[in-house]
């Protein structure tokens, strides 16, 4: 039966008596209210969540709550009014069953995506993962970050295989990139900000040992391939932080004696350094984990040097021991870097030595330490390019960047060493400490490995044509290397009757005969300056005598011992007069 009539249609009004409300709308703005509540009180995690989920969950919420809102608001009003309405033949307990699961369907949904199962970098939701990724490295809260990181760690072996897929490409090229390869290639580029990495290092260091590894594993698994380029900022700005931070994996995964199962394993080093094909690759573009800045060496301590030798070691040592033979533009950088640790050996020239070792004598140390390791390893390996003694090009100076291979680098960086140490000249306690003890006796020592007797071929190769350099061009750096070499030496002709003191022989007997012929030459065509270079530690010059003088330690003599050197009288070496004069 009918109340009303409009439009043709039958309208009839509810019954009495239905006042009882499932779901109506006090319920509904209660549990808005609760939902508000809960929302505001989330956690950074969910919130980042529930903005890269492929749905467009907010306006699908911001919809239903608006239907649902408005629904159980006119379906209250128009029971309780008995208004007539269309016989649906449905109850209002059944309308409000209806609204109360459309809620909880909608709150289920925000549970899932929050919680259960969160939503990863896919197809779907690429740029919206960007954008929530991006939000946070702007802002950069320093509780916010190390969520949203943890949550992209989840994400990361898919963002490393899509981002290898992005073309080295010039800037000119019309070619378009998928969006989705671009996204994972941007969301790798946003993560090389030095505080993203600073907080992977501090909170998150796992999401730095699964990109590494992720990216080692795919080029593993596709030979030829190389590393996402936006990886390598990453990895450069993680290394470093790692350096700057002394409670990073570099410096607790130093051996299991003192650091346990950490110790044995070294994930975060092993992930970083210990794969030279991934390091290669990501030096390719000049940004590498070993690739770090000059500001760093200019103001690092002793103890993060020493680190930074720590992991070229063990990039070297996959080097070496996956066998290797081309030449390696990460490692030359790393070498050149390392040769800043010893800029400012300098300094310690006319200083006292003391019981403490200085900084500057501890990074000369820690490079010591490396290149004695490096050797030894190389030792290890049967068929490894030794390369040759003598260098291709008979005029090419020394230390000047070209190399055969790992042992060439060795030698150029041993140079470098002894040309910045030759600076250190008095007093002659700091100059034999310096020359002899920490540089010198460490090459020659027991060493007696064919590997050993290379790279001491080579070095006295290389000194030896520094030093006749002179005949050409006299300068303060081939005066300082004579003198080096003359102290370390000493001015006595002949084999000595100590074990270590062998391999030296020719080389002493090579520059005393060069030093007796053309010593007076030298100082009569240069200046005071240049010539007081040639002196170290307790060597002077008489030039009345035309005598090289070497003084030492008195101990229990009355007098200290001396003993003298006669020089050649200068010839007329016009070439020689003409180079001194041109410099």
């Amino acid at each position: 039966m009918c109340d009303a009539i409009l439009l043709h249609l039958c309208l009839t009004r509810p019954e009495a008596g239905q006042s009882y409300t499932l779901f109506g709308f006090a319920q509904f703005v209660e549990a808005l209210a609760l939902l508000i509540l809960v929302f505001n009180l989330a956690d950074p995690r969910a919130r980042f969540r529930a903005l890269i989920t492929p749905l467009p969950l907010l306006p699908i919420t911001f919809g239903s709550i608006a239907a649902i809102g408005i629904g159980t608001l006119v379906t209250d009003v128009w029971i309780d009014q008995r208004w007539p309405a269309l016989p649906w033949g449905w109850s209002r307990v059944e309308i409000d069953a209806g609204f109360g699961i459309w809620f909880l369907s909608l709150v289920l949904v925000w549970i899932a995506v929050s919680y259960v199962w969160p939503p990863r970098f896919g197809s779907l939701n690429h740029r919206r993962f960007l954008i929530g990724v991006y939000r946070a490295t702007v802002r950069g809260s320093d509780t916010e970050l190390p969520v949203v990181l943890s949550e992209i760690q989840r994400s990361m072996e898919t963002l490393v295989d899509v981002a290898g897929r992005m073309p080295r490409r010039d800037p000119n090229d019309e070619n378009q990139v998928p969006p989705f390869v671009e996204s994972a290639n941007h969301i790798l580029l946003t993560l090389g900000s030095r505080k993203v990495s600073r907080h992977v290092v501090a909170t998150v260091p796992e999401l730095a040992i699964m990109a590494m590894t992720i990216a080692s594993e795919r080029m593993a698994r596709h030979p030829g391939s190389s590393a996402p380029g936006a990886l390598a900022q990453f990895a450069r700005n993680v290394s470093l932080e790692a350096l700057l931070n002394p409670d990073s994996g570099v410096y607790h995964e130093d051996s299991g004696f003192e650091s346990g199962m950490i110790g044995y394993t070294r994930p975060f080093s092993r992930a970083l350094y210990a794969d030279y094909r991934l390091v290669e690759s990501l030096g390719s573009g000049g940004r590498s984990p070993l690739d770090l800045d000059y500001e760093f060496f200019e103001t690092c301590t002793p103890a993060q040097f020493e680190r930074y030798c720590h992991i070229v070691h063990m990039t070297c040592s996959t080097y070496i021991a996956q066998g290797y033979t081309e030449h390696s533009f990460v490692l030359h950088r790393a070498f050149g870097n390392l040769e800043r640790g010893v800029d400012r050996l300098y300094t310690l020239n006319g200083t006292e030595s003391g019981s403490a070792m200085s900084p500057e004598s501890a990074k000369l140390f820690a490079i010591m330490r490396l290149v004695s390791s490096l050797i030894d390893e190389i030792g290890k390996v049967k068929g490894f390019p030794l390369g040759r003694v003598r260098r291709p090009k008979p005029n090419m100076p020394p230390g000047n960047g070209h190399d055969d291979g790992l042992i060439d680098l060795i030698v150029n960086l041993l140079f470098k060493i002894i040309e910045e140490a030759a600076a250190v000249r008095a007093p002659p306690d700091r100059a034999w400490s310096i020359h002899y003890i920490s540089i010198w006796s460490q090459l020659f020592g027991l060493r007696r490995s064919p590997v050993w007797r290379i790279v001491q071929r080579k070095l006295c190769r290389h000194l030896y044509e520094e030093i006749k350099g002179i005949e050409r061009f006299p300068n303060y750096v081939n005066a300082k290397v004579l003198g080096f070499c003359l102290h370390v030496l000493g001015l006595r002709h002949g084999r000595r009757n100590v074990a270590f003191d062998r391999p030296t022989v020719p080389f002493r007997e090579a520059v005393l005969a060069w030093t007796k012929r053309h010593y007076m030459a030298f100082r009569a065509a240069t200046n005071d300056g240049v010539g007081e270079a040639s002196l170290a530690g307790n060597i002077t010059f008489d030039s009345r005598r035309r005598e090289l003088v070497q003084t030492g330690f008195q101990g229990l003599h009355k007098q200290p011992p001396r003993h003298a050197f006669k020089l050649d009288p200068a010839p007329r070496q016009r070439r020689l007069q003409k180079a001194a004069s041109g410099s």
